[in-house]
């Protein structure tokens, strides 16, 4: 038989290297021959706690407490566990004990500090953090998760105060300037988040994540040219940072520099190839560009979606198909954006309006900043899941787990998609809808909602997926009644017609300045007013009036708008305008509603891809189908023929809320009831399993 030291020996070994089985063994061995061997039992037990069995640790724990009452280390293992068992109360008691061992033992003050902090003790709880980092004031780790732990709800304050208190302290250290940041702008909270990213750099300004980060709060405060010499700085600090690079794209492109952002995507991705995000914003860049036509734009799809190759193990999986007792459908939808955006007002409708007798709806959130509309789809649909924090195989788990039977994907290639997830082909059938206008480019997506008109006969050929046309338009949009028509024409007041756009910038090209600015030279006295968020910023509000200056038309003639907050200002704006012009190739879908709506009619010019040709879509279905051109020298002949007549303007003023309201383009209940027709078709034609 071994000696006791050559056992303990032994067991440690096998302890540190990991194998906590065998450990165990030798550790049950040595307490067979000497049930008092306090250093056993301690041990043992952290390895039955570190293996979930946790009331058996306990025993062992609580043992080793009694048999060396003078070692902290045994005592503060005792009081975790019984931290771990959900005895809060009795686990504060022997923290105290190990304190009242080693009255400077910082764990046992930060755990003690946490447990306070579950039972809703705050002040306890900060008194025991002050106390730990007094104990070891330049302790960053240790500030960095007070701070941590104070992030939840209501403890904001308190956590600041951590914050200053050390970086007052400890001028030099950035990390924990750096984490206050992050805590505050994963709060919403964009100022404090940008002042301590501002201290981060101040303590050390070669530190490229406080120049990053600080570039994203400025660029989601408006600030998008600040936005832009901040990632231009990180990327002189570390420029093989992928995600540098397309941070940086993503403000040029807010800017309207498309053509640049697509080179800078292109370089994030030369970086790191399978960069989805990258892929999919340069995909969603390319729409912008007049110079790229259907073959090209399909042929990059194809590109992302060869990255996306299906495992050979992952289509081995059979999927369980609808279950025959099942009386429900089970449909999940996927998004980033239930939350109050232009992809949450077209999806109401079609969620809100289901037939609960049919139809179970699942959603999978992956919303960053939730609002009042996430709560409206949270308590209207059967299930909710946060999934913003799932990576996709917990994702890809939890979706498996629901038995999902129609799995939609409501981004395609925009922000925060989740593409990757729907690679995985989690279930039976996958369709992606409404946030993006072209193919996802993944053979794992089965289908792809449209209409004839956004997609005729012949789109089949640029698309991965088979596609459903939903006739007369693959939208439905629900709109706010609480905001009244001014049904006076601006004309009226005014004595000229002006103009309006209120496309976000990365829309308004080149091509599209040029045709805007030869129908202001040919309608006498005409003013343009455009609205967007980008001209929050000064840089890029000049730039837009050089580059009208450029065509010949000066800034008196016409108007750039910031971001308006508040909706009843946002939807007053169009009481100032008298037509409405839409971008290409990239049409307006929300705006050119909204525009309807308010009584502005919207001229629209049709091109070859499905982003061109959403304008036509809408206005189509709306009885408004003389409102669509060919062509830009057609888009300008019907822009100039509808200013001529002023008569038929006044008569879309008074008329165009009740064409739409009347219109198919309005009735959730028809629009919901097609889709969920097509919901049993698609379903009806899966093959049965054995």
């Amino acid at each position: 038989m071994e000696n006791p030291e050559e056992l303990s020996r032994k067991a440690l070994e096998f302890h540190r290297s990991g194998n906590l089985a065998e450990a165990e063994k030798l550790y049950r061995q040595m307490l067979s021959t000497d049930p008092e061997n306090a250093d056993a039992s301690y041990l043992l037990a952290m390895v039955l706690q570190k293996t979930g069995r946790l009331d058996e640790a306990e025993r062992f724990a609580e043992r080793a407490s009694i048999l060396r009452p003078d070692n902290p280390a045994a005592v503060f293992s005792y009081a975790n566990i019984l931290r771990d068992c959900g005895k809060l109360d009795r686990s504060v008691e022997v923290y105290k004990r190990a304190l009242d061992i080693r009255g400077n033992f910082t764990e046992a003050i930060w755990n003690m500090a946490n447990v306070m902090l579950r039972q809703g003790k705050l002040e306890n709880a900060i008194n025991l953090y002050k106390r730990a980092l007094s104990a070891d004031p330049g302790n960053a780790v240790l500030c960095r998760a007070a701070m941590a732990a104070l992030a939840g709800p209501g403890y904001m304050k308190e956590m600041k105060s951590f914050a200053d208190t050390f970086i007052q302290a400890n001028a030099a250290c950035a990390a924990v300037a750096l984490q206050c940041g992050s805590l505050f702008y994963d709060k919403g909270d964009l100022l404090n988040a940008a002042s301590y990213f501002r201290k981060a750099i101040d303590a050390d300004n070669t530190n490229p994540d406080a120049w990053t980060m600080l570039g994203t709060v400025l660029k989601l405060s408006g600030k998008l040219s600040d936005a832009c010499a901040c990632y231009g700085k990180a990327i002189e600090l570390n420029s093989i940072n992928p995600a540098t690079y397309n941070n940086l794209g993503t403000v040029l492109a807010e800017m309207g520099d498309t053509a640049q952002a697509i080179t800078i995507y292109r370089k994030a991705i030369t970086l790191s190839p399978g960069y989805d995000q990258a892929f999919s914003n340069l995909l969603m860049c390319m729409h912008y560009r007049p110079e790229y036509g259907p073959e090209k734009l399909f042929n990059e799809h194809l590109r992302f979606g060869d990255l996306h190759q299906p495992d050979i193990s992952k289509t081995a999986y059979q999927h369980n198909r609808i279950r025959s007792q099942r009386v429900k459908l089970r449909i999940g939808y996927v998004s980033p954006d239930f939350r109050t955006h232009s992809v949450a007002y077209f999806a109401k409708p079609l969620i809100l309006n289901r037939d609960t007798s049919r139809f179970e709806i699942i959603c999978y959130s992956d919303v960053r900043m939730p609002d009042t509309l996430t709560d409206t789809f949270r308590s209207a649909v059967d299930t909710w899941h946060d999934i913003r924090d799932m990576n996709d195989d917990q994702a890809e788990d939890l979706i498996r787990k629901d038995e999902v039977d129609i799995l939609v994907d409501l981004a395609g290639h925009t922000w925060n998609n989740r593409l990757s997830l729907f690679a995985r082909k989690c279930a039976p059938v996958q369709v992606t809808y409404l946030g993006y206008p072209d193919t996802t480019g993944l053979t794992q997506m089965d289908y792809r909602f449209t209409d004839s008109t956004a997609d005729p006969e012949g789109s089949e050929r640029f698309c991965t997926e088979k596609l459903i046309r939903i006739d007369p338009c693959f939208l439905c949009y629900v709109p706010p009644d609480a905001v009244p028509v001014q049904e006076e024409l601006p004309f009226d007041r005014n004595g000229y017609i002006t103009f309006g756009s209120f496309n976000v910038l990365p829309k308004v090209n080149e091509e599209v300045i040029r045709c805007w600015a030869q129908l202001l030279q040919n309608v006498k006295n005409s003013r343009l007013i455009l609205k967007c968020r980008s001209f929050m910023d000064p840089f890029v509000t000049k730039r837009m009036k050089q580059i009208f200056e450029k065509t010949g038309i000066v800034d008196k003639r016409f108007e750039l708008v910031p971001y308006i907050d508040d909706l009843a200002g946002h939807f007053g704006m169009y009481s100032q305008i008298d037509v409405a012009l839409d971008t290409f190739p990239y049409n307006g879908t929300t705006t050119t509603c909204e525009a309807l709506w308010m009584g502005v009619p919207v001229i629209t010019c049709s091109g070859q891809t499905h982003a061109s040709r959403t304008g036509a879509s809408i206005l189509s279905c709306a009885g408004l189908g003389q409102l669509v051109a060919g062509s830009v020298q057609e888009y300008i002949e019907k822009t100039i023929h509808l200013t001529n007549d002023i008569t038929t303007l006044r008569k879309l003023r008074r008329g165009l809320r009740g064409l739409l309201r009347s219109s198919v383009l309005c009735n959730a209940d028809i629009f919901a009831g097609k889709v969920e027709k097509i919901f049993n078709e698609i379903v009806r034609q899966l093959p049965e399993l054995p």
